[in-house]
């Protein structure tokens, strides 16, 4: 048998498994080629796409840990705390609970051992020193080189995530081996993407006692918070206005993002001018900002040095982005801004207290409905009606039974089997405080409500409360149970702008006193 160099390291190569994930699978198809673009270059339908892949491969990790739970029980619940933390009361309940290990990345349990770290480093080694905060730039060359003229930044999310990556190694490279800010000790950061914002990092630095930052004058050296020179550093200058500049808000601009409710701002610019830098009172440090009269017209107002946000020439001019430096020596209480980076995803929190100690406690599906959790206002009408549509889409899909009912005939005929409200539950024209529907327990409608998981109720603003509580009762009644709706999904649709229900020779008052706004529902 011929011995084969080669053969051997494939053989200590190979993998376990000859089949590749779903992870792999979907990061082999975002992968940029020239013979395969058209997915790519989609816009927002391959947007679309990339968050079906993330629920799909984070589906697949859920499934893994739903059964896998032996793996997991003796790990997690081996201490008594944690029993009682997952809301357990008695030890003969704990093989009932469904647990979100560990090793699942982004669960609570992931983000509660993250921070933990987090504070324990601030326990040997002290608080950090800088905090830090770079933002992605849609306009970075590498990004627009590799985007066709019909594409759009914000359609490409698989290109601008592998350059921002990129960026932060470079720039953790620069912190770290370069040590611009000098030698650090300890240091952690946290990546983020907010809403349908772009990606941006936040990092906790802490130097080493030699290099630490506990003068005015060493604040200076790293971070700067006025207007460059533009004769003497047009590029820093031209910079600072395209990254570093806030705003406006306020007077100037009331509906900025800052501006969480009407005079108050949410990040107090602008700021305060000052000759000389001085340390802040358990606050970051009073930057220098004098006022030597130059502004700049920024969407179209003059700024000056009191919104500029703090920045460190060095960083801004080799990154080209929002590159946020703040001191942070000066600031006593350090166990928010920890929480803050390591708060985790937008989630519905419930507390549920019941006298019932058996319930069953499954963190894995409280982790996924925290996140299904909305309240839709749209003001569009005809995107109001498109999301009834698609519930019925989506049920037929499913096989779920459903049907849809709709105040008004011109919208009931828009809908696939859509019959009004009237006609279905033979509501009449008249309807009084003491309506009750004539439907028998034994009749073929009787028998499709309690076959229904989901009733649609379009054009609801325009039917009475009457019809609506009466509604109530007899789901309540069909079904044999005291929960409201008779514990149906039942979903109203509607727009109370528009027509309420009709009253004769009835005013505005009226109008509204009949509507389901005023049930007691």
């Amino acid at each position: 048998m011929d011995y084969s160099m080669e053969a051997e390291v494939m053989q200590k190569g190979k993998r376990k498994r000859d089949n590749v994930s779903c992870r792999e699978y979907y990061c082999y198809k975002l992968q940029i080629r020239d013979d395969e673009n058209i997915l790519l270059h989609a816009g927002r339908l391959f947007q679309q796409y990339i968050v079906d892949e993330w629920i799909k491969v984070e589906t697949q990790r859920l499934d893994f840990a739903t059964f896998n739970q032996d793996l997991f029980r003796f790990d997690v619940l081996g201490g008594l705390l944690d029993i009682l933390r997952c809301g357990e009361r008695e030890a003969s309940q704990v093989g009932k609970q469904k647990i979100l290990p560990l090793s699942f990345t982004g669960g609570p349990r992931d983000m509660r051992r993250r921070y933990m770290d987090a504070i324990a480093l601030v326990q040997w080694f002290g608080k950090p020193d800088i905090f830090l905060t770079m933002t992605c730039s849609p306009s970075w060359p590498e990004i627009k080189e590799n985007i066709l003229t019909i594409d759009e930044t914000q359609n490409r999310p698989n290109l601008i995530s592998r350059e921002f990556r990129a960026k932060l190694e470079e720039l953790k490279k620069d912190i770290l081996k370069t040590q611009i800010f000098g030698k650090v000790a300890t240091f952690m950061y946290t990546v983020e993407f907010q809403k349908r914002g772009l990606p941006h990092a936040h990092f906790l630095i802490r130097l080493d006692e030699e290099y630490k930052l506990l003068t005015p004058e060493a604040y200076d050296r790293f971070v700067c918070a006025e207007l460059p020179d533009k004769k003497k550093n047009p590029t820093l200058y031209s910079l600072v206005i395209d990254h570093m500049m806030h705003g406006p808000c306020g007077e100037l601009n009331p509906t900025n993002s800052c501006m969480k409710i009407k005079g108050h701002y949410k990040f107090k610019y602008p700021k305060e001018f000052a000759e000389q830098t001085t340390k802040g009172k358990n606050s970051y440090p009073i930057y220098r900002r004098r006022n030597p009269g130059k502004k700049v017209q920024i969407r179209g107002h003059l700024l000056d040095n009191s919104w500029v946000v703090p920045y460190n020439p060095y960083l801004l001019c080799k990154f080209n982005c929002h590159m946020n430096v703040e001191i942070w020596s000066d600031i006593k209480v350090v166990k928010y801004i920890y929480k803050y980076i390591y708060k985790g995803h937008d989630k519905i929190a419930f507390h549920i207290n019941a006298n019932d100690t058996n319930i069953e406690i499954d963190e894995i599906k409280q982790y996924q409905s925290a996140r299904g959790c909305h309240h839709l206002r749209l003001h569009d009408v005809y995107l109001l009606f498109l999301l009834v549509k698609c519930f019925q889409i989506y049920c037929e899909a499913q096989r779920i039974y459903s049907f849809s009912n709709c105040s008004s005939g011109v919208a009931a005929s828009l809908l696939p089997g859509g019959r009004t409200a009237h006609s279905r539950f033979k509501i009449p024209i008249d309807v009084n405080e003491n309506f009750i529907y004539n439907i028998s327990k034994q009749s073929s409608l009787a028998s499709l409500i309690r076959d229904a998981k989901l009733i649609v109720w379009d054009e609801i603003s325009m039917a009475k409360k009457e019809t609506v509580e009466a509604f109530d009762l007899l789901l309540r009644d069909l079904m044999e149970t005291n929960i409201i709706f008779g514990g149906k999904l039942v979903v109203f649709s509607g727009d109370f702008r528009q027509t309420l229900p009709v009253v004769r020779s009835g005013k505005k008052e009226d109008f509204i006193r009949e509507s389901l706004l005023c049930s007691k529902i």
